[in-house]
């Protein structure tokens, strides 16, 4: 028997599985290495090393344009997120952000960018307008733009319902855009007047009435009161940045 070949039970055979398996786990990493720095040649290359790796053979893998797009937009999306914060301070309290499935919603109060019941901007708007402009600027996907507010009539005889106070306002909004270099194919103008209210006034005061005993004078403040927060709350402008993506269904 040579030196080197020995049958005895005391050479395990486990070896070599542990080091198949390092070895496909290390080819595992570098896929996911590959798809973070997202490269069609490169995915294609990990794909076809992987194949190889355990042995298969190696099918035709092709990287559509609903992969790529749906990779950019997630990165896009939280691209937005990190400029946003980076442009405004969070004391300033001007936008909020809420993740959707299928896409992204900022939040404007009307307050911040309009004049009250109006469709002229304010003096604050510019200053909100092109920090947002700077990030909507190269975001090639589907971006809408809605308009809200509450159930008290237009401030100026201009605009007669909320329709045309809420049509005036989301168009003055994507026209801001565009003028600062937003593709304007990828824009979408919506109008919903008072019709989709975030809280109603009846909500609102139910909340606030604390005590079922109170007088008749203090019951009328209270709705005072919570009609100005349903203001508030319900007049506004929604961006809505979609998330979908070719073939995806709606």
């Amino acid at each position: 028997m040579g030196q080197d070949e020995c049958k005895c039970e005391e050479c395990p055979e486990w070896p070599l599985s542990m080091a198949d398996m390092m070895t496909n786990l290390l080819c595992f990493f570098v896929l996911l290495v590959s798809i973070a720095n997202f490269d069609e040649s490169k995915f294609e290359e990990a794909v076809k090393a992987m194949g190889e790796t355990f042995g298969g053979q190696v099918s035709q893998a092709t990287v559509t344009e609903r992969h790529v797009m749906q990779f950019d937009k997630e990165q896009s999306i939280q691209a937005i997120k990190e400029a946003l914060r980076a442009l405004f301070r969070k004391q300033e309290n001007i936008y909020t952000l809420k993740d959707h499935n299928k896409g992204l919603l900022i939040t404007i109060p009307a307050d911040k960018i309009f004049q009250y019941k109006n469709a002229a901007l304010n003096k604050r708007a510019q200053y909100i307008l092109e920090r947002i402009a700077i990030v909507m600027e190269n975001i090639r996907f589907p971006v809408r733009i809605e308009a809200h507010t509450d159930e008290s009539p237009p401030k100026i005889k201009r605009y007669e319902t909320n329709w045309e106070l809420t049509v005036a306002q989301s168009s003055a909004i994507s026209r801001f855009f565009i003028e600062h270099g937003m593709p304007s194919k990828n824009l979408t103008v919506m109008s919903y007047a008072d019709n989709r209210p975030l809280v109603t006034t009846e909500e609102l005061l139910e909340k606030d009435k604390k005590d079922k005993k109170e007088s008749k004078k203090k019951n009328r403040k209270a709705l005072a009161k919570a009609k100005a927060k349903a203001r508030q709350k319900n007049q506004r402008i929604e961006i809505y940045i979609s998330s979908l993506v070719p073939g995806e269904p709606q």
